[in-house]
């Protein structure tokens, strides 16, 4: 089919330019509602992507895509449909990559038992999950969902680019149920991603959850007062989130980029330093990829080296549109860890000390970088103790509090993140009792 569609693109005169990318996948998923299996599937799919650029007067460049999903789609409609929507686009002129531009990349973003077994390693997920709540003891599994996916994706386009790579992922959450004080019940959400199983890593993060499922039975409102606050585990995973908008392509095509190549990204830094990388090309890593979308390479960008803006990523689209380098879309978040251990970043000082591992949503704002995220866990650090919290919030803006950031010298893998296990920000804002 993917040939098929790329011939008939070759005849159509009134494309400047095409790409064709097709996805062919299979997906073992199991449901499951406290100890009952509610379905066990495996789900086939395939499609083919088209994408289409039609010249316009004025040096712009009209653009279209339309998917298939049943190859006996008529495609004459389908081409003369996209024809008419590009027209109506009105696009600065940018140019899809060749081979030239693209040289083949061999990058590992598969886990074989999945490729095998996907529907056995999603057994081997859900019962670790079951087992590990039931010999926890005090607390019960509610619900949870496994999806193990495989897909191999084949990309041809007008200028002689024909690439093909494969990958697979693994995806999680759950629901943990604990009894709370009279009839109040509990309850701990986990979700998680990762290209294999072993990034997963369900275990580790199973033991985490039954312990702060425990203790929000005991939790208490944090105290409303400027504070420092340790961000760490799942809150991690958000917190860099301005940094890379603001230091990929479309942010500086867009005018609103506050960074500037040679210039610290915060202003008087007290703390550590931050070194903030793209890469792509990490063995096993969720933001890996051997070619992105249009067909570029994946490749490691270093953007931010010890707190100085150096080099912008950029997608194929926007460095066309900069005059910049290509560098593909963003892969995962490398950051460099600190120079501090867990034990020294939990050492209170003047102002109150809160451990945060869970949030309702803490991502900063991509352009401001303001944050302010519903405490879902944590702890009030006291001296030898700590005390565990539930509910309030903590604010601020990324870019005033990372002047004075410490990051932990331990590390942690989260979805895309690759990083410090822990941040510590003092001096911002908790709201509670």
């Amino acid at each position: 089919m993917l040939d098929d569609v790329a011939r008939a693109l070759e005849k159509d005169g009134r494309f400047c330019a095409w790409q064709v990318t097709e996805s062919r996948g299979r997906s073992a998923q199991r449901y499951q509602v406290f100890t009952r299996i509610e379905s066990r599937r495996l789900v086939e799919t395939r499609q083919w992507d088209v994408r289409v650029h039609v010249p316009l007067e004025g040096d712009k460049l009209g653009e279209s895509s339309f998917t298939l999903v049943d190859p006996g789609t008529p495609l004459a409609p389908e081409l003369d449909a996209a024809f008419a929507r590009a027209r109506l686009v009105k696009n600065p002129p940018w140019t899809l990559p060749g081979p030239d531009d693209a040289p083949p990349l061999q990058v590992s973003a598969t886990d074989a038992r999945i490729v095998e077994a996907a529907s056995e390693a999603c057994d081997e997920v859900g019962g670790a999950i079951e087992r590990a709540a039931r010999e926890a003891g005090g607390v019960e599994l509610s619900a949870s969902e496994v999806f193990c996916d495989f897909r191999r994706v084949r990309l041809r386009n007008s200028r002689g680019l024909d690439r093909t790579r494969e990958e697979t992922h693994a995806y999680t959450e759950y629901v943990l149920l604990a009894k709370g004080a009279g009839d109040d019940e509990l309850e701990v959400y986990q979700s998680r991603r990762a290209r294999t199983l072993d990034e997963l890593a369900v275990a580790a993060q199973l033991d985490a959850d039954v312990v702060a499922v425990r203790d929000g039975a005991r939790a208490v409102l944090p105290s409303t007062a400027r504070a420092d606050v340790v961000i760490a585990d799942a809150g991690v995973e958000e917190l860099f989130d301005a940094f890379v908008a603001h230091a990929a392509g479309s942010s500086r095509f867009e005018g609103w980029s506050r960074f500037e190549p040679g210039k610290p990204i915060v202003d008087q830094a007290g703390g550590d330093l931050l070194s903030i990388a793209s890469d792509a090309t990490v063995p096993g890593a969720l933001g890996s990829y051997a070619f992105d979308d249009v067909g570029v390479t994946g490749r490691r960008v270093a953007c931010v080296v010890d707190g100085v803006f150096r080099e912008r990523a950029c997608d194929r689209r926007t460095a066309c549109w900069l005059g910049l380098p290509s560098t593909g879309a963003w892969g995962n978040t490398v950051v460099a860890p600190g120079r501090s251990s867990m034990d020294e970043l939990l050492t209170p000082g003047a102002r109150p000390l809160y451990l945060l591992q869970r949030f309702s949503q803490l991502s900063p704002h991509a352009t401001t970088g303001a944050f302010s995220g519903e405490i879902r866990s944590g702890y009030r650090m006291e001296g030898a103790g700590r005390t565990p919290v539930r509910g309030g919030s903590v604010s601020g803006v990324v870019f005033d509090a990372f002047a004075r950031a410490r990051l932990s010298a331990e590390t942690t893998v989260r979805g895309r993140l690759r990083g410090p296990r822990a941040v510590r920000l003092d001096d911002v804002q908790v709201t509670g009792a």
